[in-house]
């Protein structure tokens, strides 16, 4: 492994070596605020006795190239900034960053109708401008992100569309828990990038990235907020945190916690068709009442010896309780008989605790940027069921089972980023130990007991080499992974050694108005440990469900296109999904009467994506328009016959902030996606209506907002899902109809200085 990590660094090198550099003056202006690229700025060169030499403007991305002949002096200058002038030497003509600060001059009376699209594409990341709009009005962070193009949001569940589930960084530190996002003020967000194909810093199962980037704010003291949000979906559940935060000169101390109450009602009706020796149907209808109650809280420092080096820990700990409370008919017709009977099922799940130790160092030494985490996780739960069953052919039971599981997990990595010019070399490892242990047990012997224990570690070592010349830019990035994975098992055991190289590439363009950029991406997905369990767990008489520990990892790789021209925008991509793990029944060797739901891989799935939008702002108005086309090519045996599942599924998004008089802020949003295939099911069209009204008040210190989801109740799933062994049409319904009231106040606030990124992130997520 070490001549390989030499290889690739020797590689790397050598393509630098290769690289030829012109002698013009190069670089990108920003505000010095929120970082953001800065758009038409004057940039004029001039000569040691301040004679005008050459001059342009910056383009949509803050970047700027002048003939590099004669040229001292640089003056930049741009409406609402401040004018600055600095001298160019002969070794920095190309790795300029120029930060400009906003005036402070007060206008009157001022009427800017210039309309900067408030996304844009930087290299190919879609990047969203939040301080100063309405999105920084709003209350928590998920409504934010809901109105940000590619993002959909479902309560405080977060999906990339064509991409699935992200993962966060905020300030570049790894956000490990909810409580993190939540903690976080729209109001102090500078701007939001969405990176739908990240690069071999992360890990090679990561779908996508969304990097948050908060103002740059000063100030020391006390500072913090309490919140308190209120959801009525007709049942009752609120959230209420506090944070609080100390700040003297290079030390900051905070802390934060938080109470959950969630009391969620799910009704699910559908009917089976199950191939077995004899064929028969089963109309199930059941309702689930889940009360959830948890506290959790983190406390933690940073300490700023000066600019160039930080450290920090934090500590993170929660305990939670689940009570589950279900009701269901079932019903069962063969070609000569039919069974009815009723279940009642009553569930505890408690976890104590769940908690996050993370310590980081963040460093440069001269051009050498260092950033090193170090992470413990753990976790214990346990989930006690009691059943049951009356009624129908076979005698009424009561019977009970018992499940517990408990993860360990130490992680850390370092990632070294070196400037050359206008381009950027990186190079980081990454290791994890993780240990994953479950057992199962039923008393009255109803189902087999059963026990797993998944260890498994991994070294990962990545490089990447970023370069801009003139108006094109490219990144190449490689990462190698070494993982080792033993299992233990009441029905199985195995050792197994891999070795996976994943490679990425991107390259594109910028002029004027329009930017593009093409990409390959070659990366692997790894099952949860809860699918890779070999316990089997009860549903009802005819249904078991289980883990799979033979479950291979998924290998995928992905090609895309994107493009921008103003505030017109376009993500597209093509994935190639080998060994793809799906959610699938099947009939239980031991009983074949009996469906055993469980994970398992298939050959392939091949899918594309595009996503298309336009956003601007008329006045105090600001529409964002998107439509979106996602398509899956898959052919599965369902009842004895090939079922193709390649219908496309198009989706429709208007998103709306209208900034009334008195400080309110009226939000609107649409989202329409049509009938189509997903995976192994054919979903009904549903659309989604949500209204939102907020105010700020106390200059900005109290907010509150008033937010209605799901007005026209069309979130059922409907849907029919084709199985092996079984063919399945019905619908869910989740409650997505809710009114919510969020009360948020401000005393003080600072941004947290925190930057630990931690480590292990992929494992944390399998976790």
């Amino acid at each position: 492994m070490k001549n390989i990590s030499l290889l690739i660094l020797h590689g790397i090198i050598c393509l630098f070596s290769l690289t030829a550099y012109g002698q013009s003056v190069t670089g990108n202006v920003e505000d010095i605020i929120s970082l953001a690229p800065l758009e038409f700025v004057n940039v004029v060169g001039m000569g040691a006795d301040s004679t005008f030499v050459a001059g342009t403007v910056t383009d949509s991305v803050g970047r700027f190239e002048l003939p590099g002949k004669g040229i001292e002096m640089l003056t930049f200058r741009l409406v609402g900034y401040d004018e600055q002038t600095l001298a160019v030497g002969d070794n920095d003509r190309q790795s300029l960053i120029v930060r400009l600060s906003p005036k402070e001059t007060l206008l009157q009376e001022v009427s800017v109708t210039a309309r900067k699209p408030m996304t844009r594409l930087v290299e190919g990341d879609m990047v969203t401008s939040v301080g100063n709009t309405p999105l920084a009005d709003m209350p928590t962070v998920f409504e934010t992100l809901s109105f940000i193009p590619m993002l959909s949001v479902e309560g405080e569940s977060v999906s990339v569309f064509g991409k699935g589930s992200p993962i966060f960084y905020i300030n570049s530190r790894r956000v490990r828990d909810l409580s993190d996002l939540r903690a976080l003020q729209p109001s102090d967000i500078a701007s939001i990038k969405v990176i739908t194909n990240p690069g071999s810093r992360y890990g090679a199962d990561v779908n996508a990235v969304i990097l948050i980037k908060t103002k740059k704010q000063a100030g020391e003291g006390l500072s913090g907020w309490i919140s308190e949000t209120m959801v009525l979906d007709p049942r009752f559940s609120n959230t209420i945190g506090t944070y609080l935060q100390y700040r003297w000169r290079g030390l900051e101390l905070f802390g934060r916690i938080y109470q959950n109450h969630i009391d969620s009602e799910t009704v699910m009706e559908y009917y089976s068709d199950v191939f077995s020796s004899i064929p028969r149907r089963e109309d199930f209808s059941s309702r689930y009442i889940d009360l959830h109650n948890n506290v959790n809280g983190k406390v933690g420092f940073s300490y700023d010896f000066n600019a160039n080096h930080s450290v920090g820990g934090s500590y993170y700990l929660l305990w939670s309780k689940t009570k589950r409370d279900l009701s269901s008919t079932t019903k069962q017709l063969t070609p000569d008989t039919t069974d009815e009977w009723e279940q009642n099922e009553e569930g505890d799940t408690r976890m104590w605790p769940c908690h996050n130790l993370n310590f980081y160092y963040e460093g440069k030494i001269g051009d050498l940027s260092v950033s090193s985490n170090f992470d413990y996780q753990g976790n214990d739960s346990r989930t006690d069921t009691r059943y049951h069953e009356f009624g129908g052919t076979t005698p009424s039971r009561f019977f009970s089972t018992q499940g517990t599981s408990s993860s360990r997990l130490l992680a850390e990595n370092v990632i070294l980023a070196y400037p050359v010019k206008n381009a950027e070399f990186s190079l980081g490892q990454e290791w994890t130990d993780t240990d994953y242990k479950s057992t199962f047990f039923s008393p009255e012997g109803v189902m087999n007991a059963g026990y797993s224990d998944n260890n498994e570690s991994s070294i990962a070592v990545f490089a990447s080499w970023k370069q801009r010349l003139s108006k094109f830019f490219w990144e190449i990035g490689l990462r190698y992974e070494h993982r080792r994975v033993k299992y233990y098992g009441s029905d199985d055991s195995y050792k197994e050694n891999h070795d996976y190289l994943f490679p990425n590439i991107k390259f594109g363009a910028t002029f004027g108005k329009f930017s593009w950029n093409i990409g390959y991406r070659y990366d692997t997905y790894q099952p949860s440990y809860s699918m890779m369990t070999g316990q089997v767990n009860y549903v009802n008489r005819y249904t078991y469900q289980a883990g799979n520990p033979q479950l291979r990892s998924s290998k995928l790789q992905r090609v895309y296109l994107n493009a921008q021209y103003g505030a017109f925008w376009l993500q597209s991509g093509y994935k190639y999904e080998k060994s793809a793990i799906i959610h699938a029944s099947v009939l239980y060797e031991p009983d074949p009467e009996i469906i055993l739901q469980y994970w398992m891989n298939i050959p392939d799935i091949k899918s594309m994506y595009v996503n298309a939008g336009y956003g601007t702002k008329i006045i105090r108005w600001t529409p964002s328009l998107s439509m979106g086309l996602e398509k899956q090519w898959l052919k599965v045996e369902s009842g004895g016959r090939q079922v193709a599942l390649s219908q496309p599924i198009f989706t429709v998004a208007f998103d709306n902030s209208i900034e009334l008089p008195y400080g309110f802020t009226l939000y609107g949003q649409y989202v329409f996606r049509s009938s189509g295939d997903s995976r192994l099911s054919y979903i009904r069209y549903s659309h989604l209506l949500n209204i939102g009204l907020s105010k700020t008040f106390l200059k900005g210190m109290l907010a509150i907002q008033v937010w209605g989801r799901d007005l026209l109740d069309q979130q059922r799933l409907h849907y029919t899902s084709y199985d092996p062994a079984t063919i399945n049409k019905g619908m869910t319904d989740r409650s997505f109809r809710d009114f919510k009231l969020t009360v948020k106040y401000t005393f003080n606030a600072t941004r947290s200085r925190y930057k630990g990124q931690g480590a292990g992130a992929s494992e944390k997520n399998r976790l």
